[in-house]
């Protein structure tokens, strides 16, 4: 596996300053990604409040990205939005530090993340040099639960993770390593042969001079070598032991050098030392320095370090200055052996970081396919316009995911009743974060300004999971919709252009981030009892039966057909005095089963192709429409389209399959369609009779409707390849959803004790329900499909507190018996030993958590317990979930 097969780019939230801290465990990660993507190295050290700031490392595929020391929302936001501007879809999240982050990282919720442990966090040492040590803790431990693999660079280190936090997850040993390429650089050169001439013995230290060192220790052995030179390079943090230790006559040093300067001073030395203080922390560490001095050639003189204890050839350990002192001197007389430098060479390739990089990717791999392959329900929230419900495709398209979504879908009303230029009246705070996905349907017009309340529009920005788009009617205001997809940065948007266009309608210039799935307007159609409306051939009386009705000429040819062919043929239909009922006028449209009943009596129905091939990007194109027909009200459609739209027709083909078509193919009739694509659903011939639109086949048409059996032999063949395949069914559309949802997300947040909904309640003392509560676990509220309520009146409700009322599905609400129904438990609960209140608790959360993380939601268990949950008063359940929470 290579990164860029899984990921397209990785998140580094770091300690580090890139440009001080060069050659660090981070840079050698980061290098190597970048070789693969592009790489975001994170580090906190703006200003307060300044603005996220972008700059280039100097090294290719990897920006530097200031932020502020404390990440919060608002910078949060910035970053995915950086990201969504790159292109960025699926990073990796690589986390060295959790506490400047935890915003950020509770953000990237649904990104593989990777927690490397560079240190021992949880043993108590100066080496340490961390101020607040428990708020590190503290942020580790609420960090780990999110992580899907820990990285640690020892065994110590590893130990420690695991028994003093609750991780529980994914994890492997990466030993910090060198760059063994890099130093066979300076291996041969002219500093070698100085080192084998020179007359002193020379004592090389690169790396922090700071707390870590013992600098007791360092000046015994010093005083105890004269004849040695102790050379010590990089960073300084000035301290007594520092200025004593170089106040000696054998002691330099050279300053915090570049990489290189490094290299030559290591190849140029004799020994390389690690002296730090002696404490378990350091015993479960691992230097970075270690590996580095044997690719260098150079044996180590170390404190006790469990994780070298392996390598004697290379490493030799004291814990006192004459211990030190001595094993400096052996190590010396070995510098230059053959046979030794071999095996020093050969360690480093070993140890380095190419093969680390190796190793962690392949970990990654793995647990992300683990990760996958594991049952997962995701939180969805279905934003819908709930004054649409009443359109049976606009219902049927909302309902599907209810029924055949494996993931819990909860249901909100979000729209403003009339489009309201101001936006007055919505202004109660949404806040969607306890979501992984939240999908704004169709029913939402986007084109639309203030269709969707402002709340909601401001939850949207800040939500920072998977946000997902069903759009139709793309050609009517564009411009519109596309600058709110831009606000919003869309991750998914499911799309009715077709593939070959979607290019000149969302440009990836402008949507780097988005994928545009295809979708149809609508699939097979699930009426109860649809098929049972359809009359066998031989009822069936009229040749033919359509609805149509004149669209506005801003539509183009495609709206002005649906008109035009029920238009003729009925002239063609009556003066052969066929048996037809065509009508093309609102006035006779037909709704619900009373349509379908219609649609099964007779022997065939029109079709045309939907949507439009006219895109009215800014809406000026229906403005000169409206100037024209204010000049001549009679104009023709052919004299609007001469004079406004021809030009524009066709320069992105939207031509689409219509639901009718579905209904007719389900209740047998035969279809009479102008010639088109249908979206590839139905061929000519095969499942449809095609109609030329000059009409000039029209005898055949009639000729073939005559014919029992080739009507017969039609509308069973369409029947079985687009009904009874399934292909085109609202559950394989759910399911594909589903697989969608899952392709980009691992795992669903952790879910919350939740505690009511939000209701109305009506004359007559039912509840109606307004805003469900979230996710549909055992703490859901019902669906809110049959409500019709605008967002101002759903202001006004919970400005008014009624979100308090619990919800009781249909049922009456008693407000005395709820309250005697409190009193009673409470008394019962108060009555209760103390002992059993804990294991009622402990009962309780263990229902609640296993009943709302459950995959299959299945059994009679999750249904006694949900339905338990539901009838509690609303007091009961806060009360319960507060302790739930707390215990």
């Amino acid at each position: 596996m290579t990164v860029a097969e899984e990921f397209d780019a990785v998140v580094m939230l770091t300690w580090s300053d890139w440009k001080t801290e060069s050659r660090s465990n981070r840079y050698h990660y980061a290098t190597r990604f970048a070789c693969q993507c592009p790489v975001f190295f994170v580090q906190p050290w703006a200003l307060p409040d300044s603005p996220i700031r972008v700059e280039s490392s100097g090294v290719d595929n990897i920006d530097i990205v200031h932020v502020p020391s404390i990440v919060g929302k608002t910078e949060s936001i910035q970053l995915r939005r950086l990201l969504a501007a790159r292109g960025v879809k699926n990073p990796l999240i690589w986390i060295y530090n959790s506490l400047h982050f935890q915003a950020l990282i509770d953000d990237f919720a649904g990104e593989f993340k990777v927690y490397h442990a560079t240190e021992d966090y949880f043993t108590d040492s100066d080496g340490l040099a961390i101020s607040d040590t428990n708020s590190l803790r503290d942020s580790i431990r609420r960090l780990l639960p999110s992580v899907n693999l820990l990285i640690a660079v020892s065994d110590g280190v590893l130990n420690s993770f695991l028994t003093r936090t609750p991780y529980t997850g994914d994890y492997i040993v990466l030993a910090n390593g060198c760059d063994a390429r890099f130093f066979a650089r300076f291996a041969d050169g002219e500093a070698v042969n100085s080192v084998r001439a020179s007359r002193r013995k020379i004592a090389i230290f690169q790396g922090g001079l700071n707390v870590r060192l013992d600098y007791d220790l360092l000046l015994a052995v010093v005083q105890s070598l004269p004849e040695w030179d102790f050379r010590f390079c990089g960073p300084s943090t000035q301290s007594e032991g520092l200025k004593r230790l170089l106040d000696q006559a054998n002691v330099s040093y050279l300053g915090n050098l570049n990489p290189d300067q490094v290299a030559l001073e290591m190849v140029s030395s004799h020994v390389g030392i690690i002296p730090f203080v002696q404490d378990q922390w350091i015993r479960n560490s691992l230097p970075l320095k270690a590996y580095e001095y044997v690719a260098c050639g150079l044996p180590v003189v170390t404190v006790p370090i469990d994780a070298l204890s392996t390598e004697p050839a290379l490493f030799f350990f004291a814990t006192d200055s004459i211990g030190f002192a001595a094993q400096m001197e052996r190590a010396f007389a070995i510098r230059h052996e053959a046979a030794l430098l071999t095996t020093r060479q050969r360690a480093a390739e070993r140890n380095s970081y190419d093969a680390r990089f190796v190793e962690a990717i392949s970990a990654i791999s793995r647990s992300r396919r683990k990760l996958k392959s594991l049952p997962r329900r995701f939180n969805v929230a279905l934003l819908f316009d709930p004054w649409s419900t009443f359109v049976g495709t606009v219902r049927e398209h909302l309902e599907a995911f209810r029924k055949y979504s494996d993931n819990d879908v909860s249901f909100v009303p979000c729209t403003n009743k009339h489009a309201d230029p101001s936006g007055a009246g919505i202004f109660f705070p949404v806040d969607l974060s306890i979501f992984d996905v939240v999908v704004v349907h169709y029913s939402v017009r986007l084109s639309v300004s203030n269709h969707l309340a402002a709340s909601f529009c401001d939850a949207l920005r800040a939500f920072s999971g998977l946000k997902v788009l069903f759009i139709q009617d793309e050609y009517d205001e564009t411009e519109r919709a596309r600058q709110c997809m831009d606000d919003i940065h869309f991750d998914i948007v499911y799309t009715c252009v077709p593939e070959s266009c979607v290019e000149q309608v969302y440009p990836k210039y402008r949507f780097p981030a988005t994928d545009f799935l295809p979708t149809l307007t609508g699939y097979v159609p699930e009426s109860g009892n649809i098929e049972q409306l359809a009359l066998p051939l031989q009822e069936r009386r009229l040749m033919i039966g359509y609805r149509g009705r004149r669209l506005p000429f801003i539509y183009g040819r495609l709206g002005y057909e649906k008109y035009q062919i029920g238009l003729a043929v009925k002239a063609e239909a009556e003066r052969r005095g066929l048996p037809v009922d065509i009508e093309v006028d609102d006035s006779s449209r037909i709704y619900g089963d009373g349509w379908y009943r219609f649609l099964g009596s007779v022997r065939a129905t029109l079709g045309t192709e939907s949507g439009a091939n006219v895109f009215d990007f800014d809406g000026s194109l229906k403005k000169q429409i409206a100037e024209l027909e204010t000049r001549h009200p009679d104009a023709s459609f052919e004299y609007v389209f001469e004079q406004v739209l021809d030009g524009h027709e066709g320069r992105v083909r939207m031509n689409q399959i219509s639901p009718k078509i579905f209904e007719a193919i389900q209740l047998r009739t035969a279809l009479v369609l102008f010639e088109g694509a249908y979206s590839g659903v139905v061929e000519a011939q095969r499942h449809y009779i095609p109609l030329k639109k000059d009409f000039s086949n029209i005898d055949e048409v009639f000729d073939k409707l005559k014919d029992d059996s080739w009507v017969e032999s039609m509308t069973a063949r369409a029947y079985d390849e687009i009904i009874g395949s399934g292909k085109y069914s609202y559950s394989r559309f759910v399911k594909s959803v589903d697989a969608d949802f899952a392709e980009r997300l691992l795992l669903p947040k952790r879910r919350k004790c939740l505690v009511g909904a939000l209701f109305s309640v009506e004359e007559d003392g039912r509840l109606t329900p307004v805003l469900p509560v979230h996710p549909l676990g055992l703490s859901a509220g019902a669906s809110p499909l049959d409500c019709s309520i605008s967002m101002s009146d759903l202001s006004r409700l919970s400005g008014e507190g009624i979100a308090s009322l619990a919800p009781f599905s249909d049922e009456s609400v008693k407000d005395a018996a709820r309250h005697i129904a409190y009193r009673l438990l409470r008394t019962a609960w108060q009555m209760c030993p103390a002992v059993l209140k804990r294991h009622a608790l402990v009962v309780s959360r263990s229902i609640l958590k296993r009943n709302d993380s459950d995959a299959t939601r299945s059994g009679l268990v999750f249904a006694m317990s949900r339905r338990l949950w539901r009838v509690l008063p609303r007091t009961v359940r806060v009360r319960l979930a507060r302790l739930i929470e707390r215990n």
